[in-house]
């Protein structure tokens, strides 16, 4: 009896330790499950927030007229807006400051809450604003200036890029050549098994033939070919006189190529094509599927000074404003294809190469004599600038019957839609200070020898540089100063003085503005 007594008192014991051992574990799933809840709250409103500041956005997105978009708060700190949401109440505040363009505006909207557990939360989204017409994007889906410049469908051809590879060239490939019929492209058309044409190139890196275009089967390929020329001119870049060609034939740096599904072949031959005494140059011819439209323009690779520009259209041709294949010099480095089909309600449907309008039916064409000229022009040139070039020679000029900067397939072509393109400019501007009154003055500012206007008196500078007709993607060039009695000794911005001379390096053609403070000393006796 003894014995059963404390065995009765031993279960009891262990009992109560399971109980007190049970209870700690519960307490601390309890706490654990708090704590998931906490944390699936904060992350609940977290979410929330950021719907709530993205939904702001987009609203502003929604502004469809400009004087919406003008009203939207353009100061730092817009009010506070309280806002009760599913999860917390969160309090939301807008900051807009206009960005460069009058016509955008750079948006953050902070929404913070207050969390039980974690105290003051916030989130913040950003994003540029931009304003549009919306009438441009009726224009471009219906029909364009008046109805000319056509339903825009997405720029096609029917070919694909890539395909096959041969380790050897297949039987009964064909040697594609230039307009001469003699002289090979480097490229060739294969008829392949399955019915398709391929246009072939060799690859060095693979050792192998590659397919580097291909059409359907019965299509064949459309083709544009044509010259780049350079002007025989002085070039501190290169003594043998040909600024845009490095003075060895295999050191091409000039470029010809073209938009969307297609291939161009440039053949820079050794030597070099000439014309008389003032062109020299290389060919190039591009390869397309039916249906093609886009664009061919100049790519350079190497260093390119604002005075050098690419000119096309033909010497004294008159501007007709009334098309767009108008054949007047022009600045331009890329050139425009496109074929138009009357809808007759009004409006044109884009089209493209090899293509009746009238039937829908393809045949490969070929056309050339598309030429470029790479040529130097100081100033501050515009299209008119491009005549004397193109006409350096009379008797043997290339650009007796050279097509403009836009080209049609088809004999109903709208009016021109490049001739109201403003092209890029940069504006370097700045503060002049110092110096003494009515003997140190600015009496003459260069840009890059001479490209660029620029406009000065006593207390600042402006000099608006045109990008329009140049191939370049950065610019390093210099802006000197003429000083009466003086010099420029200290510059605040971007540049680097020496000697009266601010150097710019790495600018890009996108650059609109630059800002350069210049502070004149007299001359020391």
């Amino acid at each position: 009896m003894n014995t059963t007594h404390h065995q009765r008192g031993f279960t009891l014991l262990e009992a109560l330790v399971s109980v007190a051992v049970l209870s700690l574990g519960m307490l601390s799933v309890a706490k654990l499950h708090s704590d998931l809840m906490a944390s699936s709250g904060l992350s609940k409103a977290r979410t929330e927030a950021v719907q709530l500041a993205e939904s702001e956005l987009e609203q502003l997105r929604n502004m469809m007229l400009e004087s919406q978009f003008n009203a939207i708060t353009d100061v730092t700190g817009g009010a506070a807006v309280t806002v009760t949401g599913t999860n917390a109440t969160f309090t939301l505040q807008r900051e807009v400051t206009d960005a460069t363009a009058p016509t955008r505006k750079n948006i953050a909207v902070t929404v913070s809450w207050n969390d039980p557990k974690e105290g003051t939360q916030t989130v913040r989204v950003s994003g540029l604003l931009a304003w549009n017409d919306p009438a441009l994007g009726l224009l471009a889906g219906g029909g364009g200036q008046g109805g000319n410049i056509g339903r825009i469908s997405p720029p096609t051809g029917a070919a694909t890029q890539g395909g096959r590879e041969y380790t050897n060239l297949p039987t009964g490939a064909v040697t594609n050549t230039l307009p001469d019929g003699t002289t090979s492209d480097g490229t060739y058309t294969y008829d392949a098994a399955d019915g398709k044409r391929e246009l072939l190139v060799w690859d060095a890196d693979k050792n192998k033939y590659v397919a580097v275009l291909t059409v359907a089967p019965n299509k064949g390929f459309s083709t544009i070919s044509g010259r780049v020329y350079s002007t025989s001119l002085p070039s501190k870049k290169d003594p043998t006189g040909y600024p845009f060609f490095s003075g060895k034939p295999t050191a091409q740096t000039t470029y010809v190529m073209s938009s969307d599904a297609s291939y161009c072949a440039n053949v820079f031959a050794s030597p070099l094509i000439t014309v008389g005494s003032q062109y020299i140059g290389f060919q190039y011819k591009c390869y397309f599927g039916a249906g093609w439209y886009g664009n061919i323009g100049i790519v350079r690779t190497d260093a390119v000074s604002p005075s050098e520009r690419v000119c096309v259209g033909r010497p004294n041709e008159p501007v007709d404003a009334t098309r767009m294949d108008s054949e007047h010099p022009a600045l331009s480095t890329v050139r425009m294809y496109r074929g138009f089909k009357l809808l007759g309600d009004g409006h044109t449907q884009s089209t493209g190469i090899g293509i009746d309008p009238s039937t829908g039916n393809y045949t490969p064409t070929a056309y050339t004599g598309h030429d470029f000229l790479l040529t130097v022009i100081s100033g501050n040139p515009v299209d008119s600038s491009c005549n004397a070039r193109l006409q350096l020679v009379d008797a043997t000029t290339p650009f007796g019957n050279n097509v403009g900067r836009g080209f049609c397939f088809t004999s109903d072509c709208p009016p021109d839609p490049l001739s109201t393109i403003v092209s890029a400019t940069t504006t370097i501007s700045g503060t002049v200070t110092g110096g003494v009154a009515d003997v140190t003055y600015v009496t003459d500012i260069t840009v890059a020898g001479g490209v660029g206007t620029c406009e000065f008196d006593a207390d600042s500078y402006s000099c608006v540089i045109d990008w329009k007709g140049w191939t370049g993607t950065t610019w390093t060039g210099d802006m000197s100063f003429t000083v009466a009695g003086g010099s420029v000794c200290a510059e605040a911005g971007p540049g680097s003085l020496t000697d009266n001379k601010i150097t710019f390096t790495g600018v890009t053609s996108d650059t609109t503005a630059i800002t350069e403070d210049v502070t004149l000393c007299p001359s020391t006796p």
